[in-house]
């Protein structure tokens, strides 16, 4: 099950990181994850009702951690995707997340199989394939500057799902629901300290739906990958998660009609391959 869950979580942060990047380049940052933030402890507070747990102490500390870290990589990364450029942008961040995470599996007492770790490798090749600009792009010139940020919000994505890996078995979904709560705890304070702040955050009406899928995908992203790491392993789930720009590029292929290349069609195929090989490994 954590293969399909690991899955899922890719999907689903996708589709939450296109629209999101979509909705920041007309809204600041900081308020559509503020938005899409409240939502998301929305739904997971309903998931609550369904899978629910006994978060220990630690847990609660732990997912406060983690809300937190992540919630600081998402305003990162959806500023540097405002600026355009979602190819390279989400590789950097989502390769960074994916090797800091499996490096703190592996460091932390997880071990992967020869087969694993071929599908790690070909996972991580099919991510930067996924979002490899055209050779005639200036996409890697004009964000160079925003590479850094980029590699920032991964290593913050990296520290909250180690923290996420640590949960008790017990925690249930409630350790997410105080993640969540953390999350959008600290927008409100963000937003609280901005000046104009007020003014800044009314949302245009053609924005709001965008915001609403960010927030649902984002949710269910977030519960996804963490019932994949209560049923697998933390590196296994954290790579299979690394693939989400792969749907993001799909989405921008679809809506906004960006060519697919030939790199793009090849990491379909290694991502197919990665799956594979990490549910027989």
């Amino acid at each position: 099950m954590h293969i399909f869950f690991g899955l899922a979580s890719a999907v689903a942060f996708g589709a939450s990181d296109f629209s999101g990047g979509l909705a920041s380049r007309r809204n600041t940052a900081l308020v559509v994850t503020l938005w899409a933030q409240l939502l998301a402890v929305l739904v997971v507070a309903v998931s609550t009702l369904a899978i629910s747990g006994e978060a220990t102490q630690r847990d609660v500390l732990l997912a406060v951690a983690a809300g937190v870290s992540q919630v600081l990589g998402l305003v990162l990364l959806y500023r540097v995707l405002s600026e355009g450029g979602m190819g390279i942008l989400t590789t950097v961040a989502s390769v960074v997340a994916a090797i800091g995470t499996l490096g703190w599996a592996l460091g932390t007492g997880e071990r992967l199989s020869l087969l694993s770790a071929v599908g790690v490798m070909t996972g991580l090749a099919a991510v930067t394939l996924a979002t490899r600009p055209p050779a005639s792009s200036h996409e890697v010139t004009h964000h160079r500057s925003l590479l850094v940020i980029a590699a920032l919000a991964g290593v913050l994505f990296a520290i909250g799902n180690a923290f996420i890996g640590s949960f008790s078995s017990t925690s249930g979904m409630d350790a997410v629901l105080v993640l969540r709560m953390a999350s959008a705890g600290t927008l409100v304070i963000f937003w609280l300290c901005r000046r104009q702040s007020q003014a800044g955050s009314f949302v245009p009406v053609a924005d709001r739906a965008l915001i609403a899928v960010t927030g649902v995908c984002s949710a269910v992203g977030g519960m996804s990958f963490f019932l994949g790491v209560q049923t697998g392993t933390l590196g296994i789930v954290g790579v299979l998660m690394s693939l989400a720009p792969l749907d993001t590029a799909l989405l921008a292929r679809l809506f906004l009609h960006q060519r697919l290349t030939r790199a793009h069609m090849s990491a379909v195929g290694l991502a197919v391959v990665t799956v594979a090989f990490l549910s027989v490994g």
